[in-house]
């Protein structure tokens, strides 16, 4: 019996364990080690590729059991924040999401909901900026937050890193004004910032030579001065700066040139060859300016009637500019207005060879000939009103001839024709007077007071007061360098005209006449000044 009472514990022990293994092994293999794989496993027929693996984003997932159910919305707000404030995003948004669920709670204040909305969107921003890999859309979500939330940790310490990041990124790109901009927020951070203001030369200089190259010199020239000021020995950045002041200034001299402003142009000029002294147009901007400089000094002085200091300036000016007609003429000009007393009459000899019949032309002591011929003249004629009375030969025995006498139409030009009819050595005498008499008309429109002088050929007029004369002409005979005696004659007009000088040796031979007229409107005056060799 006892026997059996054995056989029979031992047999319900042995079921127990059967059915405890079978139970076992129906139990899913989680946390078990896998079966050993086959060691010649049949290949598959037709096997399927591998798929390419994306990496997710970075996403913490939140077991909705950390989050307390039940509890009020000041506590779902203020433990969000408290998370938010540690970095734990996702379980804030959590926090954030049931306190949404409290909006209609009798205790949800204004300021409550308004909290929850801003704290909201500054845990989207944060997770947005956990979750990209571009830098400039962090720093917008991170600039954002502190618009909305001006203390933020993570923003806070996160803007450094992004800013340095966008730097290193737009200095690669060559796009210096996106660098620069991103060093300049990182030093407004941290003016301190060492691998900040390293990076800020490159830029600039960088900048400068792409403003440089597109032609935007106040952009380049204000990037490199800054470049300058953070390594005033930087060689680039001297340079260039000397390139683009030397620009500037020639650029500032070619406008004064061209504005006839002299004296600033040559300034600007000088300064530009202090810079570069081999600069060919600073060099030649240099000596146009100068040349016009002094000779609009001296046509200031022939204005004024100071004929001999004008006559020097007017010199200086012609050996700059050679070519330049005005001066000449001035110059022509003054030698008629200096020439000494003209005498009454007198007699010039022309000596040379003539090959055939030939025309001499005589102007002054300048000759030409209508045919062939060469010689000199020991004594200039005349350059203003005068009469030749007669030629005659004096060696060479040929026939002479007055063929033209001088007059204002060929500008006191004379004439006189050689006859023969094979090469000879000539000479010949000229006698001539000086006319004795002549008139000066002259027509305009004054107004106020005026003083007109008349001088050789010239009729200059002076307004006192009043507006300066117009609709002004004249015909003039040239009145001598002698002294004379003047009549004038108005023909129309009501203006009054009185002779203030008669000309003699005492005011270099001018004739000077003062008009005046009562009315402030321009009227018409017309007069005649006849002169008589005394």
């Amino acid at each position: 019996m006892k026997i059996n009472k054995l056989v029979i514990t031992t047999l319900i022990s042995l079921l127990w364990i059967s059915i405890s293994a079978s139970n076992i092994s129906a139990q899913p293999t989680i946390g078990r080690p896998d079966p050993p794989k086959p060691t010649n496993p049949t290949p598959n027929p037709n096997p399927t590729p591998p798929r390419k693996v994306t990496k997710p984003k970075r996403t913490v997932k939140t077991p909705a059991s950390v989050v307390p159910l039940g509890k009020s919305l000041s506590f779902y707000i203020t433990t969000g924040t408290e998370k938010l404030d540690n970095g734990e995003f996702e379980l804030a948004a959590k926090y954030f999401e049931e306190a949404e669920k409290k909006r209609k709670d009798r205790l949800a204040t204004p300021e409550l909901l308004d909290l929850l909305d801003k704290q909201t969107q500054v845990t989207k921003l944060h997770i947005e900026a956990d979750d990209t890999d571009d830098a400039q859309t962090a720093l917008n979500n991170y600039l954002e937050i502190l618009k909305i939330r001006p203390n933020d940790p993570k923003s806070k310490e996160q803007l450094p890193e992004i800013y340095a990041k966008i730097a290193d990124e737009a200095l690669n790109q060559k796009d210096y004004d996106r660098a620069l901009e991103s060093l300049d927020s990182l030093l407004a951070l941290n003016p301190s910032n060492k691998e900040a203001k390293d990076k800020l030369l490159p830029a600039l200089l960088g900048k400068g030579e792409s403003a440089l190259s597109q032609g935007k010199d106040d952009l380049a020239q204000s990037s490199f001065r800054r470049a300058l000021d953070i390594d005033p020995q930087n060689q680039l950045a001297q340079q260039k700066l000397r390139v683009l002041d030397l620009k500037a200034l020639l650029e500032f001299a070619e406008n004064k040139l061209k504005a006839e402003a002299y004296e600033d142009a040559l300034i600007k000029f000088k300064e530009a060859l202090s810079i570069d002294p081999d600069n060919e147009q600073a060099q030649q901007g240099a000596k146009i300016a100068e040349g016009n400089f002094q000779k609009l000094k001296a046509e200031q002085l022939y204005a004024n009637r100071k004929y001999i200091e004008s006559e020097k300036l007017y010199q200086a000016a012609l050996v700059i500019l050679p070519d330049d007609e005005k001066i000449k003429t001035r110059l022509e000009e003054i030698a008629v207005r200096l020439r000494p007393s003209t005498p009454a009459r007198g007699k010039s000899v022309w000596s040379g060879k003539i090959d055939s019949t030939t025309k001499i032309k005589i102007t002054g002591k300048e000759l030409s000939y209508d045919g062939s011929g060469n010689g000199s003249l020991n004594e200039a004629l005349p350059v203003i009103g005068y009469l030749v009375k007669k030629v005659k030969p004096v060696s060479g025995s040929v026939p002479v001839k007055i063929a033209e006498q001088p007059s204002v139409a060929n500008k006191y030009t004379t004439t006189i024709s050689v006859e023969t009819k094979k090469p000879k050595n000539v000479s010949f005498e000229i006698e001539w007077e000086l006319k004795r008499q002549g008139k000066v008309s002259w027509r305009g429109q004054v107004t106020g007071k005026s003083i007109i002088r008349v001088q050789g050929p010239f009729v200059d007029i002076e307004q006192v007061s009043g507006m300066i004369a117009k609709d002004v002409s004249y015909e003039a005979e040239p009145l001598p360098a002698q002294d004379a005696t003047i009549k004038v004659n108005k023909l129309n007009g009501s203006a009054e005209i009185r002779l203030v000088e008669s000309p003699s040796s005492s005011n270099s031979y001018v004739a000077v006449l003062e008009i005046e007229t009562s009315s402030s409107e321009p009227e018409p005056l017309a007069f005649l000044l006849e002169w008589i060799l005394k």
